[in-house]
């Protein structure tokens, strides 16, 4: 028996004509569009929607970075974001993308915050890197985790996310440990439990190099949303308070964008992460128990991509 019968004469037109579409995707959206290597790629690095024009479906790919975590005042550095890529995706209306947001490096005891997460509709939920230890405590877990606070001796866990890597210890109680990137695990300080403190507080892991993902990921492919850019989810360093009678260092950000550590509140700055998904670094307190805000993480990304016919 016909399946559309005299008293059912209807049918959803758009699944009957499944495959036989012969106009190519037609999406907009994003801040930046680009045709290349056989591919075209819509960004977002703000949310926003991915529109689909009508009887326009099919297949994309989706990259997806969640945001950096943060430092803290206490030395602990924010880890690198969780990053997925290329989860294939049916698409056949519009999609919303919510951004990560990088999270805010704070002044006081309780640990930096963990980075936002970053979404593509109800396909892909992607986490933030974790915040920056506490004084004696470990960083937070997130996408990587954050280093631990200054006297934290135990290794930060690691991240639950992909690519995503452990942040250090901090061990003397000045010091802050690395945070996780997504291409390496965040280093301890090797500044000595006891004696005289020197040596300098854990680095940053390094981000995951963006040819690595895509050999078509590269800044001058994409001038407007990653100009400057090689490498994504990078953590941040470790922070110093000041030398309490010796000469350490602040913490060396993760390569590709982890924020560096700050030592004491002011005497040497350390900055916020400058990639997508990076972790911002830790502070320090100075002698008189003044402390340094810890700094910011960067934001995630989205990227869709879809082979052009």
């Amino acid at each position: 028996m016909s399946r559309y019968g005299q008293r059912t004469q209807f049918y959803d037109k758009t699944i009957a004509n499944w495959g036989k579409q012969s106009s190519a995707l037609t999406l907009s959206g994003g801040q930046e569009t680009v045709t290349t290597g056989g591919y075209q790629y819509i960004v977002f690095n703000t949310s926003g929607n991915l529109t689909v024009s009508p009887r326009s479906y099919g297949v994309v790919e989706v990259l997806t970075i969640g945001g950096g975590g943060s430092g803290c005042t206490s030395g602990g550095a924010g880890g690198g974001a969780e990053i997925d890529y290329w989860t294939s995706c049916v698409i056949t209306t519009n999609v919303a993308v919510t951004i990560g947001a990088g999270a805010i490096g704070l002044n006081g005891v309780s640990g930096g915050l963990n980075g936002g997460s970053t979404s593509f509709g109800d396909f892909i939920t992607t986490l933030g890197g974790g915040a920056g230890g506490a004084h004696y405590t470990a960083g937070l877990t997130g996408g990587s985790s954050g280093g631990g606070g200054g006297g934290a001796t135990t290794t930060s866990p690691a991240g639950t996310g992909n690519n995503t890597n452990a942040g250090g210890s901090g061990l003397h109680l000045t010091s802050g440990g690395g945070g996780g990137g997504a291409g390496g695990a965040g280093t301890n300080s090797n500044v000595p439990i006891s004696g005289t403190p020197s040596g300098q507080a854990g680095s940053g892991g390094a981000g995951l190099l963006m040819s690595t993902i895509d050999a078509n990921l590269t800044a001058a492919n994409f001038p407007t949303t990653m100009a400057g850019m090689t490498r994504f989810s990078a953590g941040g360093g470790g922070g110093q308070s000041l030398n309490y009678g010796g000469s350490p260092t602040a913490g060396a950000g993760g390569t590709g964008g982890g924020g560096t550590g700050g030592r004491g509140p002011n005497q040497v700055q350390g900055t916020a992460g400058t990639s997508y998904g990076s972790g911002g670094g830790g502070n320090g307190y100075d002698t008189n128990g003044s402390s340094g805000t810890g700094y910011n993480g960067f934001k995630g990304l989205c990227v869709v991509r879809f082979l052009v016919p």
